[in-house]
């Protein structure tokens, strides 16, 4: 027998609903435009840019991960994207290099905190 407090078994369903965009969604726009800087200094302002050209693949990537515990390959690795720093670009200088990864993962973690925000309170004394 288990000593201390349990999840109830509505509780332990609600962690492990499915993930909805909506959830996604709401999650992308409460994190700070200038939070979570990648390397390339592009945080959630950039993805929140161009989420009509990318939130497909987005929702489609962290519902895989909740539904099936499978991580896009490209998420484990670091994809690259150079952007023209002016219109008039010659030179690999001129461009600038962003990676969208940081963002994803707080996405990620956004849901997960939000759902053992919601049990933890129950048990723990």
């Amino acid at each position: 027998m288990r000593k201390g407090h349990q999840l109830t078994m509505e509780q332990r369903s609600n962690l492990i609903v499915p993930v909805t965009k909506l959830e996604i969604e709401n999650d992308l726009k409460g994190i700070g435009d200038l939070k979570f800087l990648g390397i390339d200094g592009y945080g959630a302002k950039f993805l929140k840019a161009s989420w009509d050209t990318i939130k497909h693949d987005v929702i489609a990537a962290v519902k895989e991960l909740f539904d099936k515990g499978a991580l896009y390959r490209a998420f484990n690795e670091t994809v690259v994207t150079l952007i023209p720093k002016h219109s008039a670009t010659k030179t690999i200088k001129e461009y600038k290099p962003i990676v969208g990864y940081i963002t994803f993962y707080k996405i990620i973690y956004k849901i997960l905190t939000a759902r053992l925000r919601r049990v933890l309170g129950s048990t723990i004394n």
